[in-house]
């Protein structure tokens, strides 16, 4: 990895899944305890909805959006889903999280994709382990 060039990923970051498995862990350990990466309020605050983006119960990601993550969760609640995705010719990606359940899958496609449709199997990959 070190000695790679990225080719446009998504914002020029190189990660690997063992990258996002690693932030995945610190990001969930902030929410469940203090002493995390971030503050265990900090945390929270990122995750909770900042914007309605007006689309009911048919968005393709989350019906809100927080600081840089599509939520489910308005403020004050209990974390129940986030994710964020990613495009870039040739790259598609996928990070969903459920804090409450602990639970985290990264979708990393070396291939054009759709990201929501990444997102979808993030989702029921979890799914499978509720």
């Amino acid at each position: 990895e070190a000695d790679s060039r990225a080719r446009a990923p998504a914002g020029g970051v190189l990660a690997s899944a063992l990258d996002m498995a690693l932030f995945a862990r610190e990001l969930l350990a902030s929410y469940r305890a203090p002493g995390g990466l971030l503050s265990q309020d900090g945390v929270r605050e990122l995750w909770w909805a900042t914007t309605d983006l007006g689309c009911g119960g048919s968005c393709p990601y989350e019906r809100y959006y927080g600081i840089g993550f599509f939520t489910d969760t308005l403020p004050g609640e209990p974390v129940r889903q986030i994710g964020h995705g990613g495009s870039r010719p040739g790259y598609a990606s996928a990070f969903v999280l459920r804090p409450e359940a602990n639970r985290a899958v990264c979708i990393l496609a070396n291939a054009d994709g759709s990201t929501v449709r990444l997102s979808d199997v993030a989702k029921a990959i979890l799914d499978d382990f509720e």
